[in-house]
């Protein structure tokens, strides 16, 4: 026992002690646990113990943002990222960061950030988070290939953690491009795999776990298992609150449109606008209204589903979702096709019927031949005035591969210089 006139160690043990478990109880998901000991953790903590101090406050920023509350998650982060004493601390701070970016649909940001990440000096315990961050980014941006490879890198890295939660959204996502490409049977092998997992995971209680029923269903109805996702609709014990919630009654409408019931996906649509997390997460916002446009297909209302296609393509474009759409299916691309002939959004929903190998027409589109996600990462950072060395940092390749790009975009912007692309850019509403 170290006496009174010491500075605070019995302080910094109790702060230690306070913070640990509160990491335990953001792993299970309890959100007022998490925040009423990561609150006392911090009146504990020594103004001294900087490191201490930096890992509370990250706790703090992703407690917020799990709550939804993206200002208080973003003052927090940045505490964290101020007070951080090295790489490893500084990338905890920056991967809630780029979780914050994601979850507001910042896909490009978010995606930067994850880089900076993995290009620092020595691997951490944070890089395999920005693995598993920047793949499910590039997932959304149809980039499978790329996503695979560092979903797979960060599933290994984050395994040994705590981090289960966000290693449970990693096995998803890589299960959904594993579906995407066209393996099916390793999709489902994925989350038999982390279903193992985390049934050896005691200490975090089945948390993570319940994350990957839902997405196993959406799978099964996908692969046309329809009966299949009944029988797990039936013996599914729901979730009221959280994004949890959300997920699960997403999937239900799908279930009930597979069975050409649109009433009751409309009434499933209904209980997960209910739910404040399908408001605050800017993928949620899209897909409600994505689903919102099949179900009024199913009955008929053009009208409708014009009105919410359009609300879909305005939030999704900024973010250059793809994934979302294609994930729908052939309804989704006869719908973006109508929506072509009647000039909606005509590069972004080009780009998006490209995905599906569609012949895209041209009329209503300034370019036949859309950039990538890619080459529009680069040329945002092109328009920020980089220089290729600093796009080649930012996005963590070789100069050779930035200059392979920019002249992709030449090509595609009919443009002799970068100067002439930029200024074609703008004028086809890309930047």
């Amino acid at each position: 026992m170290l006496g009174r006139g010491r500075w605070p160690a019995e302080g910094k043990l109790a702060a230690e002690h306070a913070l640990l478990q509160a990491t335990i109880a953001r792993q299970r998901g309890d959100k007022e646990a998490t925040l009423a000991l990561t609150q006392q953790a911090l009146a504990l903590a020594p103004p001294e113990a900087e490191a201490l101090q930096a890992d509370i406050w990250r706790n703090l920023g992703q407690v917020w943002l799990m709550r939804g509350d993206w200002l208080r998650a973003a003052h927090a982060l940045g505490e964290a990222i101020e007070r951080a004493e090295d790489d490893d601390q500084r990338g905890h701070g920056l991967v809630g960061l780029g979780i914050l970016h994601q979850s507001q649909g910042e896909l490009r940001e978010a995606a930067v950030i994850f880089r900076q990440i993995l290009a620092l000096p020595a691997p951490n315990p944070a890089t395999g988070m920005a693995a598993l961050g920047l793949g499910m980014v590039l997932a959304e941006w149809n980039e499978l290939t790329e996503a695979a490879h560092w979903l797979v890198a960060g599933i290994g890295q984050v395994k040994p953690s705590l981090e289960q939660y966000m290693l449970a959204r990693g096995y998803v996502a890589l299960a959904q491009v594993q579906q995407a490409q066209g393996l099916p049977t390793a999709a489902l092998a994925t989350l038999t795999e982390a279903e193992d997992w985390f049934g050896q995971v005691q200490i975090l209680g089945p948390g993570p776990a319940l994350w990957l029923a839902p997405h196993r269903a959406r799978l099964w109805l996908q692969q046309g298992q329809v009966g299949t996702a009944v029988r797990w609709a039936e013996t599914h014990t729901f979730h009221s609150k959280g994004e949890l919630a959300v997920v699960e009654q997403l999937t239900m409408v799908r279930l009930r449109l597979a069975q050409n019931q649109p009433r009751l996906a409309s009434d499933h649509l209904t209980a997960t606008r209910a739910i404040r997390t399908a408001e605050e997460h800017l993928s949620y916002k899209v897909e409600v209204a994505l689903l919102e446009a099949l179900c009024q297909q199913k009955v008929g209302n053009t009208a409708a589903v014009g009105f919410a296609l359009g609300r879909a393509l305005e939030w999704a474009e900024p973010a250059g979702y793809v994934r979302l759409f294609l994930n729908e299916g052939a309804v989704m691309a006869d719908l973006l096709r109508h929506a072509l002939a009647q000039g909606m959004a005509p590069v972004y929903v080009g780009r998006l019927l490209a995905g599906w190998g569609a012949a895209v027409p041209t009329p209503h589109s300034p370019l036949p031949n859309p950039p990538t996600a890619r080459e529009l990462e680069i040329l945002r950072l092109l328009n920020s005035g980089a220089t290729n060395q600093e796009i080649a940092d930012a996005l963590v390749v070789a100069v050779s591969t930035v200059k392979k790009h920019i002249s992709n975009l030449l090509t595609k912007l009919d443009a002799t210089n970068r100067v002439e692309a930029l200024a074609r850019a703008r004028d086809a509403g890309l930047l």
